[in-house]
């Protein structure tokens, strides 16, 4: 497993332990999502961004394609139940799978 990210956090005092903390290590993974449309589905919003960089000047522009970003800090210390709980989001809300791929990827600095 590679680096993760670590929070730690320290509850409050117990109503039976008055004076004692309780640390609990949550191990948080940057996940990030790319979504993309499939080829073959038209990008309305690339081509009028194409339409007004050349109005802009900017001639030399052969293709202009938007994604959408997520980037998901998720409580997990498993990278495989990391991907299946992000693909599970993903074919839930983030992606429409008639135009859409995704890409997910960990993030580790």
């Amino acid at each position: 497993m590679g680096p993760v990210f670590y929070q730690i956090i320290i509850s409050g005092p117990s109503t039976y332990k008055p004076f004692n903390a309780y640390k609990y290590i949550v191990f948080i993974m940057k996940i990030e999502v790319k979504i993309i449309l499939k080829k073959g589905i038209s990008d309305p919003e690339g081509a009028q961004t194409k339409k007004a960089l050349n109005l802009l000047g900017f001639k030399n522009i052969k293709d202009v394609s938007t994604i959408k970003v997520f980037k998901i800090d998720l409580e997990q210390s498993d990278k495989k139940r990391a991907l299946e709980e992000v693909q599970g989001m993903c074919k839930k809300l983030l992606a429409n799978p008639v135009i859409h791929e995704y890409l997910i990827s960990i993030l580790e600095e």
